[in-house]
């Protein structure tokens, strides 16, 4: 007896200290392993651990025999012929390149994690994981069986049954709660012992019981629910100045545009919070985790070179996420989040938009580091290796204002919206103050509409209006200079500001002409003979400046 006690030991010990990271191989006979609640416990040794998984097909077969055991008399006729077969399969992809990741990524059925479902992460591990020769990681889902899969290498961690999207069960009723007894009477009675048992079986039961349940009578939810909130974030400007310069006390503002998921084990929905911040998503029972993954179709803020950025939530039951997003990292990506959305999905009147992912045209991705090196080590890459693994932007303004997060996000896409629409042989062949002004030109503008819609006094960043020669002479405000009405050398009565007698060109006049053309000299000619404007007289003066 006290060998086979041992032994048993050993064996839990043996799986309590399991890293989900050391070996992302489970076998099915791993996954498959059921154990009673006294012996599985969620105590973490190292980084993750492996969870018990109620839904495999092997676990939920053994708690139907269960059932079935202990109802030989039923007056359910249907239940001693019932049987589960397989219905949904938990995969991990293997995307050899960036080709096999957009294809994965072009089905918007299909909710992609690079982490195992079936692990719980101690905090920050996933943020801070070491990229496996900066790859594109593995992702992880889960979908229906019949589904038809995209032509990327995976493999099958898993079969599973999910009852709750068997459409057998979709006529069972919906009880506030319900009272486990074994008794099988009807199809409501073998819905819910048959999540029950297997969650028990693989000590998971608290995810499933009700408040108020014993040893002796224990509850199991009932109900299904819709997981719902608003989310804010806070924004350090207001509009508000004081003997000329903002004072940023800040505000908290609805967060738009980001992409909140509800996850349950193996069944995943999504919403998109709206302009107010409110969100939400599909029905759901008993508990389930809130995510926002910072990520959209056309592009992803990754937690430094390698990994998805997400705010990993509550695990909640029947309770709303009302969360206010102030300071750390999750500030940092909602911020960076703001800008790319509003370039890529708000109004911006006429101009073109960064590109947006196709087959040919990779997601931009968005390396968001956690530190402050100044504007010079933010970094766009063109796409000039087909397939690359590594980000296209690299943005390290950490704790800085908001507005220049947001300013330097949609520089940074400036360079691929300039890239794509006129071409990469084009754009590589550019002056650099042909490409760096235009995505100043391009900052300039869109963050000044962001914050323009709230403060309509707000001037982005006032030193573009400050610029001389003897600044970075790639970074000039020429074409800030064609649109906006303000003359730099009489304001500040000082020689070493340009002369400025140019205005009312249209950001869509500059924007077109920088599209055709690889020089300032080449800019100016196109801008004097392709429109009338009546400063144009004046250009050969602006454009000696520099």
């Amino acid at each position: 007896m006290i060998k086979k006690l041992f032994k048993l030991g050993l064996a839990v010990a043996i799986l309590l200290n399991y890293s989900c990271e050391k070996d992302n191989d489970l076998t099915e006979k791993e996954n498959s392993q059921n154990f009673t609640n006294e012996m599985v416990k969620r105590e973490f040794s190292g980084d993750s651990i492996v969870l018990q998984n109620p839904y495999s097909l092997s676990n939920m077969r053994k708690s139907l025999s269960i059932i079935k055991e202990k109802n030989p008399n039923s007056t359910f006729t249907e239940l001693q012929d019932y049987k589960i077969e397989a219905s949904h399969l938990y995969i991990k992809f293997k995307p050899r390149n960036e080709e096999d990741e957009y294809l994965l990524k072009a089905d918007t059925t299909m909710f992609l994690f690079d982490y195992r479902l079936d692990c719980e992460y101690k905090d920050d591990y996933l943020d801070n994981r070491i990229p496996k020769n900066d790859s594109i990681p593995d992702y992880y889902t889960s979908v229906s069986i019949n589904k038809q899969l995209p032509n990327v290498p995976f493999e099958v961690i898993d079969e599973l049954y999910i009852p709750e999207q068997d459409i057998y069960f979709n006529d069972t009723n919906e009880n506030e709660k319900y009272l486990i007894t074994y008794q099988i009477n009807n199809k409501t009675d073998l819905f819910n012992h048959l999540i029950f048992d297997a969650f028990i079986n693989t000590g998971n039961e608290e995810e499933v019981l009700e408040e108020g349940s014993t040893q002796s009578q224990r509850w199991f939810f009932g109900k299904r629910w819709r997981p719902k909130g608003t989310i804010r974030i806070f924004d350090n400007v207001n509009g508000q100045k004081a003997n000329g310069s903002f004072v940023r006390t800040g505000e908290l503002v609805p967060l738009e545009g980001a992409q909140i998921l509800m996850r349950q084990w193996f069944t995943i929905d999504n919403g998109i919070t709206n302009a107010n911040g409110y969100f939400s998503t599909g029905l759901v029972r008993g508990h389930a985790r809130y995510i926002i993954q910072w990520e959209r179709h056309n592009y992803s803020i990754r937690s430094g070179w390698f990994g998805q950025a997400e705010l990993r939530g509550p695990k909640w039951k029947k309770r709303d996420w009302n969360l206010d997003i102030q300071g750390g990292k999750q500030e940092y990506y909602g911020t960076i989040h703001r800008g790319a959305h509003h370039y890529y999905y708000r109004n911006i009147g006429t101009l073109r938009r960064p590109p947006e992912k196709s087959f040919w045209r990779k997601q931009i991705k968005i390396a968001a580091y956690l530190t402050n090196n100044g504007t010079s080590y933010n970094a766009h890459y063109t796409q000039i290796i087909p397939g690359q693994p590594w980000p296209t932007i690299t943005l390290k303004r950490y704790e800085d204002d908001t507005d220049a997060i947001i300013g330097t996000t949609i520089h940074e896409l400036a360079h691929s919206t300039h890239a794509r629409h006129a071409g990469m042989n084009h754009f590589i062949g550019s002056e650099g103050r042909m490409k760096e002004t235009y995505a100043q030109t391009i900052e300039w503008q869109l963050t000044g509409n962001f914050y323009r819609e709230r403060f309509p006094s707000y001037v982005f960043e006032n030193n573009y209006q400050f610029r001389t020669p003897l600044n970075d002479p790639k970074y000039t405000s020429l074409m800030v200079d064609l649109i906006d009405n303000f003359n730099q050398r009489v304001v500040y009565n000082n020689s070493i500001y340009p002369v400025d007698r140019v205005n009312s060109y249209t950001i869509k006049q500059v924007e077109d002409k920088v599209m055709d053309t690889k020089t300032f000299y080449s800019f100016k000619n196109a801008l004097f003979n392709g429109y009338s404007n009546p400063t144009e007289n004046n250009l050969d003066e602006l454009f000696n400046n520099w």
